[in-house]
């Protein structure tokens, strides 16, 4: 798949094949991840962040290429969301730190993109969700006290 877009401000086609991505330069680099960020649904372009163990490339695309990009990738996929990152500064402490995927995971907070739904596990939340509504409750019912007794 040829993805056209901008790299900084030079115009620069990617090559993407699911697992790696070939430059203008020819060059092919494997990637770790890919990352989509400036995901704004008021833009008409989004980043997609070519990662790799030796560097990172932030690619602006159309963003209509985004599904089809994850649709073809066969390496995991986050999206950060609308804000842009500093990728060079991330990328330059994962090397230095020599982080794994497990690591990024935890860096960026998030599983990779599935196509599945996150589901809650019930029993753990329902018991949160109780233990908050009798705290909620019990400073009610202190609060009601309290001006009651201010009127009697």
């Amino acid at each position: 798949m040829e993805i056209c877009g901008t790299i900084g401000s030079k115009s620069m086609n990617v090559i993407f094949d699911g697992n790696s991505f070939s430059l203008n330069d020819k060059s092919t680099h494997l990637m770790n991840f890919i990352c989509f960020q400036r995901t704004s649904s008021s833009l008409k372009t989004c980043d997609v962040i070519w990662i790799n163990s030796s560097n990172v490339y932030v690619h602006t695309i159309d963003k209509k290429l985004v599904s089809s990009i994850k649709k073809l990738a066969s390496v995991p996929i986050y999206d950060i969301g609308p804000d842009p990152a500093p990728w060079k500064k991330w990328h330059k402490r994962a090397k230095s730190e020599q982080w794994s995927l497990e690591d990024w995971n935890f860096f960026l907070g998030e599983e990779p993109d599935s196509d599945s739904d996150y589901v809650p596990n019930s029993e753990e939340d329902s018991e949160e969700d109780s233990e908050e509504d009798s705290e909620e409750d019990s400073e009610e019912d202190s609060e009601h006290t309290h001006k009651k007794r201010r009127k009697n």
